[in-house]
């Protein structure tokens, strides 16, 4: 079993879609996904993203962002 490299998926948000389908790009024929298949993952049917403060217990405010993905 190969252990994944966590720290590589959070470096960059923006791009945790396109890491998941370069991941899949390279095993799709291993787990039997067709190539139209894998095109079909390529673009989600819905994408939220929301920008939300939150009292930290040093009093400060901090911005998150928060992703969902269909």
């Amino acid at each position: 079993m190969e252990v994944i490299d966590h720290e590589r998926v959070h470096a960059d948000d923006r791009n945790l879609c396109k890491l998941a389908i370069s991941e899949l790009r390279g095993i799709y024929s291993e787990i039997g996904l067709s190539r139209e298949e894998l095109d079909l993952l390529d673009m989600p049917r819905r994408s939220f993203i929301v920008h939300f403060p939150v009292r930290l217990d040093t009093g400060k405010i901090k911005m998150f962002v928060g992703y969902r993905v269909q």
